[in-house]
């Protein structure tokens, strides 16, 4: 559930932002922008933010989102309007748009979506602590002298 909500999120987020700067170039359907955002939303959901942003943290995944959101911007640009609108000038725009928001709602997913992988880690550690205790009377006259004699006879 929490997955889905992050997508709902991210959808909203390049939904918005696509339909701003296109809108400004050249008009598109609400139903191509909407197929273009799903497209977008769940391939940068997918590899920026389940597999990137794990291993390699922030800053790789804002760097991947910017190289993948150009090239998948420019893609789906050239297959829903062809080589008459200016592609590359609103793939520039837009990805590095979507990056910026991206860097914002790559915090939200590690504290919120993907903390769960955290919390388990830290529940193992815990469950293999050791307990120490400090030694109670360790001065010389609290221990008992027979106690060395039947260690050394032994």
């Amino acid at each position: 559930m929490k997955h889905l909500k992050a997508i709902g999120i991210k959808f909203v987020i390049i939904a918005t932002i696509l339909l701003s700067i296109v809108s400004i170039f050249e008009f598109l359907s609400v139903t191509e922008m909407i197929v273009m955002s799903a497209i977008l939303t769940l391939a940068t959901y997918v590899i920026g933010d389940l597999w990137i942003l794990p291993k390699m943290g922030y800053v790789a995944a804002a760097i991947g989102d910017l190289i993948f959101a150009y090239a998948s911007v420019w893609l789906l640009l050239y297959t829903f309007l062809g080589t008459t609108f200016p592609i590359a000038t609103a793939s520039v725009y837009i990805s590095i748009i979507i990056s910026l928001t991206e860097s914002v709602f790559h915090i939200y997913m590690k504290e919120k979506i993907l903390e769960e992988k955290d919390n388990t880690r830290r529940t193992n550690m815990q469950t293999v602590q050791a307990e120490f205790a400090e030694e109670q009377h360790t001065e010389e006259k609290y221990i008992k002298k027979d106690s060395y004699r039947q260690q050394d006879e032994n």
